[in-house]
């Protein structure tokens, strides 16, 4: 029989006074909010970061494959790149590739109402897939294709600073390097997008990739690039090296979005610093309750030990004791908080009760992304760390004398 298992079992939480039974249950309560702030924590900070990736990514890719002169920013515009076969059928038979599409990047004056904006107009075809990040209202998925040249997508950021919506037509202006009167072409507002993203929102339109070829006096065959879609981002830059090496030759490169957004990027990064530090604070906040709940256990119980110490019973005996105890109160305390945990995002997922400033930090409300393996993990941590540290309180017992712990009342 595990006798200390069998002691612990017995004695449960009945305790002899409303204080220690108060104790006992703080230590539950802190440990399951603490466990509820961490997973809280890492649901959220994990849903910005890959809402804003996946706002990047899908907007241009996971990795980006042009000139080496052509940069989402670029106001110049970069030479074109002929459409590479041998490259798309590697593309096209690479398990890890998601989607690829061919791009034209322009950049052009906006006018309408008397206004005037500049803009980079990224050309695509009807292979092109809208992010499903990307709030959009129209027709562009339908006509922007080569039957239809004339249409254009706007931001909502954009349409609003021109005064303008759907079904509105605009004037776009082409400056040329060869003539100092610019390129003007007459285009319908077909549907409007919106990422949140004022780095994307405010400097970005689409159009059809044909117009943009007729206006560069481009053929069929020539693009600004590609932009790829892998199955797993974390994969992008070894993806983008193993297309440099065997299918590109320079000035062609290849190059993960997280280089061409490296400040937003390098941003990300540091959201997991404050994770840390959550975590790490909140642990510590979990495993001081736990220890002096335990200890207030000990005080309470310290007839029960001496009776104990006096039949025989060794010190690492008793201690199990109230190891059990621990692992007691630190298996609740993470139950409730886990449960409270999933509440509240599923909550959050489902109703948006949490609004962002969204100029801040890209969305209206905080985004949520769950992960059974770091909760388990965080829930697995949590046991361990609290039935250690009930340790530290059992030492306590050695300094206790069998004679005093019987009388004690």
């Amino acid at each position: 029989m595990n006798v200390p298992f069998y002691i612990a079992k017995k004695q449960g939480f009945q305790q002899r006074n409303a204080y220690t039974a108060s104790i006992v249950r703080i230590g539950i309560i802190a440990t399951a909010l603490s466990v509820a702030v961490m997973i809280i924590s890492f649901s959220f900070i994990n849903g910005f970061k890959h809402t804003v990736k996946e706002k990047v990514t899908q907007f241009w890719g996971d990795v980006t494959i042009a000139d080496f002169g052509l940069k989402p920013q670029a106001n110049l515009v970069a030479d074109a790149i002929y459409k590479d076969a041998r490259l798309e059928q590697a593309l096209h038979e690479n398990k890890n590739v998601d989607a690829y599409f061919p791009y034209i990047l322009r950049p052009a004056i906006l006018h309408a109402h008397q206004l005037m904006e500049g803009i980079q107009l990224k050309g695509i075809d009807a292979s092109f897939h809208w992010a499903k990040t990307m709030h959009y209202s129209g027709e562009a998925r339908f006509t922007l294709d080569s039957a239809n040249t004339n249409s254009i997508v706007l931001s909502t950021t954009t349409a609003n600073r021109l005064h303008l919506q759907k079904g509105s037509a605009l004037f776009v202006y082409f400056l040329q390097k060869e003539s100092a009167v610019p390129k003007i072409r007459k285009l319908q507002v077909v549907g409007l997008y919106h990422t949140g993203m004022e780095e994307l929102d405010k400097h970005f339109a689409f159009c059809n990739l044909s117009l943009l070829q007729k206006v560069n006096q481009w053929n069929a065959q020539q693009i600004s690039g590609y932009q790829v879609q892998v199955t797993d981002p974390l994969q992008a830059s070894t993806m983008a090296n193993s297309l440099q090496q065997q299918y590109l030759q320079a000035p062609v490169v290849a190059t993960p979005t997280s280089e061409l957004y490296a400040s937003i990027f390098d941003w990300l990064h540091l959201q997991d610093m404050n994770a840390r530090i959550i975590y790490i604070i909140m642990i510590l906040v979990a495993m001081i309750n736990l220890s002096v709940a335990i200890l207030i256990l000990i005080v309470d119980q310290s007839k029960t030990i001496g009776v104990l110490q006096s039949l025989g019973m060794r010190f690492w005996e008793i201690q199990k004791i109230y190891l059990w105890h621990g692992f007691k109160i630190a298996t609740w305390g993470v139950g409730i908080g886990t449960l409270l945990a999933l509440g509240i995002c599923v909550a959050q997922m489902q109703f948006g009760f949490l609004k962002l400033n969204e100029a801040t930090y890209y969305m209206a409300e905080v985004p949520v992304k769950l992960s059974l393996l770091p909760i388990v993990c965080i829930d697995a941590g949590t046991i361990l760390l609290c039935a250690i540290c009930t340790l530290l309180p059992g030492l306590y017992i050695r300094t206790l004398q069998v004679n005093k712990l019987i009388q004690f009342k």
